[in-house]
């Protein structure tokens, strides 16, 4: 029976893909997929999710190297400083968490800490990328609704 030229197609592009990581199977697994921190109040404690009090929401993030080598672990585009703070590392510049055997995890703590004019009251999302030895990895989508009660203000939740 003659097979369709599109279907040889598809299963070599298939096979390309899963031989490549496709689909996720990078070195690099994250637990939670992604960060919802949900509705965040930034009147209560700590007052306005001040960073130097480690935010608000604190959420672990758990990065297991699955490759079966060593790998450098980083963040080589750092973190939105604005809405995020990761604690421990500053928001500026490539973040490097260091060396990561396979099997192992590297926790990191991210919390909001901030958000920008005309976002109160509307869903904030974004995402962290982590790299293994300086290349992109994987991506982790972030997203919380900041709130804060102003006096005065008749639309405060």
């Amino acid at each position: 029976m003659p097979r369709s030229p599109y279907a040889l197609l598809l299963v070599a592009l298939l096979s390309s893909s899963a031989c490549k990581g496709g689909g996720g199977g990078g070195p690099i697994e994250a637990s939670p997929a992604s960060l919802d921190f949900g509705v965040v109040d930034f009147q209560g404690p700590p007052l306005n999710c001040d960073p130097d009090e480690g935010g608000c929401a604190p959420t672990a993030l758990d990065l297991t190297n699955v490759s079966e080598s060593t790998i450098n672990l980083s963040a080589p585009q750092g973190y939105d400083g604005e809405r995020l703070c990761i604690d421990g590392f500053e928001a500026d510049g490539a973040l490097s968490f260091g060396d990561l055997a396979p099997g192992s995890t590297y926790r990191v703590t991210v919390s909001v800490c901030g958000y920008a004019a005309g976002e109160r009251d509307t869903e904030v999302s974004g995402s962290l990328t982590f790299g293994a030895d300086g290349e992109t990895a994987l991506t982790v989508p972030w997203s919380f609704t900041p709130v804060r009660a102003i006096t005065g203000d008749d639309t405060a939740p």
